[in-house]
């Protein structure tokens, strides 16, 4: 049987420049923010199916209701 140690400092890169995000950092969060995008339009586009009472109903106040529906 064969015993081994690890040294966590071995696997390190001490000259990487850690405060810019690499090139699947920046692809993850582009797509986590088109994901975000999408289903926020998707969740708009069904709520403004709901009348204005279902969506009091639902705990909506009336200024979040203007806001689905783009009334400023």
């Amino acid at each position: 049987m064969a015993a081994s140690t690890y040294n966590p400092s071995f696997g390190t890169v001490s000259g990487a420049d850690q405060s810019k995000p690499g090139i699947f950092a920046k692809f993850a969060q582009r797509f986590v923010a088109q994901r975000t995008a999408k289903a926020r339009q998707m969740t708009a586009w069904y709520l403004s199916s709901y009348s204005d009472e279902q969506l009091a109903g639902l705990g909506w106040s009336a200024a979040h209701i203007k806001r689905l529906r783009g009334v400023t």
